[in-house]
């Protein structure tokens, strides 16, 4: 196993609790109300303590001198199930960051976990699934 003062870890965060007895579904403008960031803006807005997930785990990784690659963060507030377009956003923002950092040692995401969408009940599981097969056995 590689020292974990080399590891590169991706990270990213995807947070909705769906409330399915609402009849309107969340789109990108419901996340973008909320956060919605990429990149370097992943760093910049969870770098500082917060209480927030991804603010621990930035701790937890600069505390092993670990290097941290940042993918995408998207959150929105409690509501309907979650339009196809957020969740294909979410999924190709971070396939493409798996595929521009092909010698990732590790990926954490932080994900609510209650989300549906319009096309399945287990948001996150699907999206863990996709990012598993892109990252292989080895990750």
């Amino acid at each position: 196993m590689k020292d974990l003062k080399k590891w590169k870890i991706i990270i990213g965060d995807f947070h909705q609790e769906t409330n399915s007895f609402c009849p309107v579904n969340w789109t990108l403008e419901h996340f973008k109300r909320d956060t919605f960031l990429r990149g370097q803006e992943v760093l910049d807005n969870y770098a500082a303590p917060s209480g927030r997930i991804l603010s621990g785990i930035l701790s937890e990784i600069a505390e092993h001198d670990a290097g941290a690659i940042p993918g995408c963060a998207i959150r929105a507030t409690s509501g309907g199930a979650v339009a196809a377009e957020v969740v294909k956003y979410y999924t190709q923002e971070m396939l493409q960051c798996i595929h521009e950092n092909p010698d990732v040692d590790a990926l954490i995401l932080s994900f609510h976990g209650a989300t549906q969408s319009v096309w399945t009940d287990d948001v996150c599981g699907n999206m863990l699934a996709t990012f598993r097969e892109a990252v292989g056995e080895k990750v």
